[in-house]
């Protein structure tokens, strides 16, 4: 870890950030749009901050899942999409973690890009 993102005011300017994502997080989904690149801009290497992201928002997740377990009890499709999930989520890291970094690098604007229609252009 560099010492440059563990100053006092890049440790205040993530926590309210991780705030502010995890509400968006818990009413429409999206917070990593907000926290990854703010990991990004206090210094954080891309893949540190891609994993530090995905583990931050999991729990929020989580608790969603568990606060509407009673809806997603019915839901007929959920163990498929669970599973393509975890499948898709597993494949990822995998290449993520064995992809070098400076190709991350310049892949992740176009990554936040897609990432970002895909959310807009998505249903409700």
């Amino acid at each position: 870890m560099h010492e440059s993102f563990l100053t006092l005011p890049s440790m205040v300017f993530l926590f309210f950030t991780a705030m502010l994502a995890g509400m968006i997080n818990s009413v429409a989904g999206g917070g990593g749009l907000i926290a990854f690149p703010a990991l990004l801009l206090v210094g954080i290497p891309p893949i540190n901050a891609n994993a530090t992201n995905t583990v931050g928002l999991w729990f929020g997740t989580a608790a969603s899942a568990i606060a509407y377990r009673q809806e997603l009890a019915h839901q007929k499709m959920l163990w498929l999409l669970s599973s393509v999930s975890v499948a898709g989520g597993v494949g990822g890291a995998y290449i993520l973690l064995h992809t070098p970094e400076a190709t991350f690098e310049s892949l992740i604007h176009y990554l936040m890009l897609i990432g970002t229609v895909l959310f807009a252009t998505g249903q409700p």
